[in-house]
């Protein structure tokens, strides 16, 4: 028995090296985030002169959401931290009237109704509401969400009936306000605790879009008042922001991730741009949409402090570093000319970018890496670098996916020929990019992208590769649970002392083992230590009018996982000097 335990001992420590090894392997060779390095180029000389900024009278006011009025001049916007509605005329450009609602008021999101009436939510603790603004008398009326607990996050207009409608966030329904004669009534989602977000109108339609917190959407038939919810193929990392573009299709930005995902409701298909990766959790955080009139995504990286558009017509992504840090915006908006208006809430300022701006760099697909792949194995594309700029301009090349959740794509996983590309005006350079998927990976369809960097715009081509897994890969993913449970085992016969089934009568060793009580104190002291040391992830950000994400908090399975393993280790060494020290005292004995 004692031979088998020996090997079994072996066995599994042999096992534990080689997923130390392994998982060492696929977090090394970091390739430098895109954010430290600049990405396309513009027409314009200094493209930091591509953002416009606005400043907002009230200090520390945090704006946290903008429209545009009726006349396209106007906008309005609330004040987070002031407890105000803005009015900013672009005619002279400045805040020309601020409206105080209240004590204790905490406006989040605002629309305008066909009246010309202000509507928005209040989430003051004490007396969350919904009000409306006659921007004409300067008066307000409210409506309180009589819920507890109640946070009312996003509110829209339908412009067909005129009626108002409104997510609660912790109340978990969709609340709508009647035209006219202005009653309430409420719509739980079909879920508990699915944590309702904003709203999207589809056009030429009764239904109402809705993103959950907890990682789904929900369509809400206005007519029949019903619910359907869909659950991606591919996790949603906090979803936000939805829009509905004139196919039906839906667009949804992950606030927790670092993408803006497709749902396709015609075939059910997911599919994800990637923005350029961020370094850490909790990745770029992608904000609230916008859709232009060209059909382009506009949207905030509140994490990276960027804005980027996104054309799903050529797949290509472009951001822009804000020149100020406080890119975050729970609502922006486009302007009758196809400028993209956003707050920064933390810099007190409205900013603009021209929406005609272009980007002097081109990228394009020669071949896209050919799928469908097996996880763990390669693949292989070619893509186009064109400098379309007029002087001669040196870009850096990076890499994005969603390969992993963790925000970062390392080289094992995407890797290309150059990092680094010297253009003279109209040269072309081709780039090859080997792509292996992680072998951990479900089966699926996965994005990756190429990224251009220069100066302070970055342009990404992105391409979708169907992903197959392999059982006898997938082995690795569970080994981290096979080695826990075997210690689980260990543990158990040997230091609880759980009897074990024996062939034959074992002589009596001298035990020169240091009594269990000492052990445990041991063990207990190095489980404390490991939960003092032990990350268990960044907070988020404070995102003005969001609340957090929803199942936060300390990684208690990745603790154990964690614990399991250290405490492997140290019953092994435990258990082998044990029995090295009773082999030693019984040949002594002997003697």
């Amino acid at each position: 028995m004692r031979h088998a335990l020996r090997a079994a001992t072996v066995l599994l420590v042999v096992l534990m090296v080689t997923l130390c090894v392994f998982s060492t392997q696929n977090g090394s060779s970091r390739v430098p985030s895109s954010s430290s390095q600049a990405l396309s180029l513009v027409s314009q000389a200094d493209p930091i002169q591509l953002v416009t900024n606005y400043a907002i009278p009230t200090p520390n006011s945090v704006p946290n959401a903008i429209i545009v009025g009726s006349n396209n001049h106007t906008f309005w916007f609330t004040e987070f931290g002031a407890g105000k509605i803005g009015e900013f005329d672009t005619l002279t450009a400045n805040v020309t009237k601020e409206y105080t609602i209240g004590p204790g008021a905490v406006p989040a999101t605002l629309a305008v109704d066909r009246h010309g009436l202000i509507w928005f939510t209040d989430q003051n603790q004490n007396s969350p509401s919904v009000w409306s603004l006659n921007t004409t008398t300067e008066t307000f009326q409210r409506f309180s969400t009589n819920s507890s607990p109640s946070d009312p996050i996003f509110v829209l207009v339908d412009p067909t009936t005129n009626n108002v409608w409104f997510t609660d966030y912790y109340g978990n329904y969709l609340g709508e306000i009647t035209n006219s004669i202005h009653i309430m009534n409420k719509y739980s989602l079909p879920a508990a605790n699915s944590y309702p977000v904003e709203i999207a109108k589809q056009n030429g339609t009764s239904y109402l879009w809705i993103t959950e917190a907890t990682g789904r959407i929900a369509r809400f038939d206005m007519t029949s008042h019903t619910f359907q919810e869909f659950t991606p193929t591919l996790p949603l990392s906090y979803p936000v922001g939805i829009v509905v573009d004139n196919n039906g299709n839906v667009w949804v930005s992950e606030h927790g991730g670092s993408s803006v995902t497709e749902f396709i409701p015609s075939n059910s298909t997911w599919r994800k741009y990637p923005t350029s990766q961020a370094t850490a959790d909790p990745g770029t955080g992608v904000a609230t949409l916008t859709m232009d009139s060209q059909g382009r995504l506009w949207f905030a990286e509140h994490y990276s402090n960027r804005i980027g558009r996104l054309d799903p017509i050529t797949g290509i992504m472009d951001e822009f570093a804000l020149p100020i840090s406080g890119a975050y915006s729970l609502l922006d908006t486009v302007d009758a000319k196809g400028n993209f208006w956003f707050t920064e809430a933390t810099a007190n300022e409205i900013g603009m970018i021209p929406g005609n701006t272009t980007v002097a760099v081109n990228l394009r697909t020669i071949r896209a890496p050919s799928a469908p792949v097996t996880a763990g194995q390669s693949t292989s594309g070619e893509f186009m670098v064109t400098n379309n700029n007029s002087s001669r301009i040196t870009l850096n090349l990076n890499v994005t996916s969603f390969f992993t959740t963790s925000y970062f794509t390392t080289q094992r996983e995407v890797s290309l020929s150059t990092y680094s590309l010297t253009l003279d005006p109209g040269q072309s350079e081709k780039v090859n990019a080997t792509v292996t998927p992680d072998i951990s990976l479900s089966s699926g369809i996965y994005t990756a992208g190429i990224v251009a960097t220069y100066g302070t715009i970055s342009s990404i081509v992105t391409f979708f590769l169907r992903v197959n897994s392999d059982p006898v890969y997938q082995l690795e993913t569970f080994l981290p649970e096979i080695l826990l449970a075997a210690t689980a085992v260990v543990i158990m016969v040997f230091l609880l002392g759980l009897p074990v089934l024996r062939r034959r009568r074992r002589r009596p060793l001298r035990s020169t083992s240091r009594p269990a009580t000492t052990v445990a104190r041991a063990a207990s002291l190095a489980v404390f230590f490991l939960l003092l040391v032990q990350e268990t992830g960044q907070a988020s950000g404070k995102c003005p009018g969001l609340p957090p994400p929803p199942g936060g908090g300390p990684d208690i399975y990745g603790i154990a996982l964690d614990i399991g393993s250290i405490t492997f280790f140290a019953v092994m060494a435990y258990l082998l000097i044990r029995s090295r020290l009773r082999e030693r005292s019984a040949a002594g004995g002997q003697e």
